[in-house]
């Protein structure tokens, strides 16, 4: 069981605050995101209560290992969003979802010198109970929502050695799901009542090939079919209640209240092993992935959203759609080496390009459309699916020295970069290289169970917003600010540990 609750501050502002001028004639405070200051007139919350119970039987039959596992959880959560952080200003985001969630497995097992394998049936149904109050500027759209799903799948995975220096194996897994969803959202006196199911089934299959080049060396070939249910949206019913004001809406709440399933193709390259007297160890891996009706969410701060009745961006938080084409690729590298009995070096670093190659039923980003009631923007033919940087980096030192037969310090220095955004709409004042450090240093006695640890994190005091979207909700006598994500800067802490 757990019980947790946490108030994050998830919104942040770079520029002009609204609402800080108070009664005085001189202008409101102007802040940067760096600053990790916070106006707004209550902070966001976060619950949750957990409790789950899970149970597995495992029986050796002879010719094969029989499991039974069964779990239940239920999964209780609340989250009051603060979506607008100035004083005075009320865009409140309200959610109650219960989950309930029960799950059932039966697999058999056994491995031998030509063949190992997995094979099984799975069951998992899921109840959700939930209820919306969304308050968008002063106007409340609230309302209950509910549903239900199951999924029925049966799975199989073989592994062949092929001789000493080779493995083949392939999988395949068949899935039926069933989803169902109600909802009744009031608005202005309007009512929009949504009452539907939906089925999905696919067939998804995986291939790897394995050489064992050598003892310390494994190259290998992977090729995999994957497959990700649909669904509905929590939150597009309410927007079928805005129907009667804002016609044009319809249309949009029916196209996206439900989104279709996943599918996608990925190939992975890639060799590992050890080197240098097993003192070094090293992975290589190349990848590339097709996606078919990929499910992610419509790009935010969309102009022709953002209405008298308030922001209706906030209706289209965490809610997925489809785009038909979206192709991935990339490349890791990760290395370890130890320097002697006493330190270590490690260095991670990865490429990942996103790109879209077909969607059709995209929002247009704040900035990008032509005339302020502009909703659609189709993308394609290698537009950047998102502005994430594509290229991070990671490396460590650390040092382990005994100072006693049972004393220990240690210690570690982390060094992180990323390269500059993918693209930026709003403004290119954020979208440089980000590099970060963290240290920490510890005593640790095994004998008497205890450790310390004094930790740093982001020493330099860097900020992560790297694209920034331009709000349009400040005061109109000023420049608007910049809205983006609250990160927390330099960090300091102690981490006591004993161990009974």
């Amino acid at each position: 069981h757990q019980d947790l609750t946490d108030n994050g501050l998830d919104f942040n502002v770079d520029g002009v605050v609204p609402g800080t001028g108070g009664d005085n004639p001189g202008p409101p405070v102007v802040k940067d995101f760096a600053d990790n200051d916070y106006y707004a007139d209550f902070n966001s919350e976060a619950k949750t209560d957990l409790v789950d119970a899970a149970f597995h039987f495992r029986w050796d039959a002879g010719v094969t290992n029989v499991d039974v596992l069964a779990s239940w959880q239920d999964f209780e959560t609340f989250n009051l969003d603060n979506r607008t952080p100035y004083p005075g200003f009320n865009n409140r985001f309200e959610i109650q979802l219960d989950w309930e969630t029960t799950t059932a497995e039966l697999r058999f097992s056994d491995t031998g010198d030509k063949l190992d394998y997995i094979a099984g049936i799975y069951y998992a149904k899921r109840e959700i109970d939930g209820f919306f109050d969304i308050d968008l500027s002063g106007t409340n759209l609230l309302g209950p929502a509910g549903g239900a799903g199951d999924i029925n799948a049966l799975f199989a995975n073989l592994t062949f050695h092929l001789g000493d220096k080779w493995d083949l194996t392939a999988g395949a897994r068949y899935d039926e799901n069933e989803i169902w969803t109600k909802s009744n959202f009031a608005f202005l006196g309007f009512n929009s009542i949504v009452d539907d199911d939906v089925k999905f089934d696919n067939l998804s299959w995986s291939f790897k090939l394995r050489h064992f080049v050598s003892e310390d060396t494994t190259a290998y070939l992977a090729i995999d079919n994957a497959y990700k249910q649909g669904g509905f949206n929590n939150l597009i019913p309410g927007l079928l209640a805005l129907e009667m004001i804002f016609p044009e809406l319809g249309d949009v709440g029916r196209e996206m209240l439900l989104f279709d399933e996943e599918t996608s193709t990925a190939i992975e390259l890639g060799i590992k092993g050890n080197a240098l007297d097993a003192q070094m160890n090293y992975s290589l891996a190349v990848f590339y992935q097709e996606f078919e009706d990929h499910q992610l969410m419509q790009p935010g701060n969309v102009t022709a959203l953002k209405t008298p009745l308030g922001n209706l961006n906030a209706l289209f938080a965490n809610q997925l759609t489809n785009a038909e084409e979206i192709l991935t690729k990339g490349v890791e590298l990760e290395m370890n080496y130890l320097l002697g009995d006493n330190w270590d070096l490690g260095w991670r670093i990865g490429f990942f390009d996103a790109t879209i190659e077909k969607w059709s039923y995209r929002f247009c980003e704040g900035g990008e459309e032509e005339a302020p009631d502009q909703l659609f923007c189709p993308a394609g033919g290698g537009d950047p699916l998102n502005v994430l940087p594509q290229w991070n980096s990671n490396v460590q030192l650390g040092n382990v020295r005994p100072l006693s037969p049972t004393l220990l310090a240690y210690g570690r220095l982390n060094w992180s970069w990323q390269s500059a955004a993918n693209y930026t709409r709003a403004t290119s004042r954020f979208d440089g290289s980000i590099s970060t450090l963290g240290l920490s240093l510890g005593l640790r006695s095994e004998n008497a169970g205890w450790d310390v640890r004094l930790w740093g994190k982001n020493l330099t005091d860097e900020d992560y917003n790297v694209a920034p979207t331009l709000r349009s909700d400040g005061d109109p006598a000023f420049d608007q600010p910049y809205g983006g994500r609250y990160y927390p800067g330099r960090q300091y802490g102690l981490t006591l540990n004993y161990s009974f």
